[in-house]
């Protein structure tokens, strides 16, 4: 646990990079293009379409108290969909 904090209290919280780095001014830092994690944009999907249209009166489940999950699943063409569909694995 000492060594984790130790790293940690070298890394910028927010971007992961060594504060080494991030502060020194011998360092231009140019954002990337931002990447699309699948994985997220489905859990963000989920509670946007969850968190639609609940009554914070009712006694319905809040929607932070909702724990949303993701699977992977593998991409298939539309042939293999239909022979999967039609019990032919």
């Amino acid at each position: 646990m000492l060594a984790l904090a130790l790293y940690e209290s070298q890394v910028c919280k927010r971007c992961g990079h060594g504060l080494y780095d991030t502060t020194s001014d011998a360092w231009d830092w140019v954002a990337n293009d931002p990447d699309e994690c699948s994985a997220c944009a489905a859990l963000a999907r989920s509670e946007r379409a969850y968190s639609k249209g609940l009554d914070p009166e009712s006694n319905s489940t809040p929607p932070e108290a909702m724990i949303h999950t993701v699977r992977k699943l593998p991409r298939m063409s539309v042939a293999q969909m239909k022979r999967l569909m039609q019990g032919g694995g």
